[in-house]
């Protein structure tokens, strides 16, 4: 797909779901970020820090390497 060429369609799937999953949670609203830490966060409220976490971190998901059993792109889907 694209930029990723060489993910295998059932790992592309899975780390599409995974963002989509963060990217639903941290945009739900500060106070679901907040209920789940039981540490002082601090820049809950800040959106603009957020993202610049967020961001760089599900790039990094995407770019992850693939496991050793699925080193090649699926035919079947």
């Amino acid at each position: 797909m694209g930029s990723l060429p060489d993910m295998p369609d059932q790992n592309l799937t899975w780390r599409m779901h995974f963002t989509f999953g963060t990217l639903s949670y941290t945009t739900a609203g500060n106070a679901a970020l907040s209920l789940t830490v039981s540490c002082n966060l601090k820049g809950v409220e800040d959106e603009q820090a957020i993202m610049r976490r967020r961001v760089p971190f599900l790039a990094a998901g995407l770019q992850a390497p693939l496991p050793a059993l699925q080193a090649k792109r699926s035919l079947s889907g």
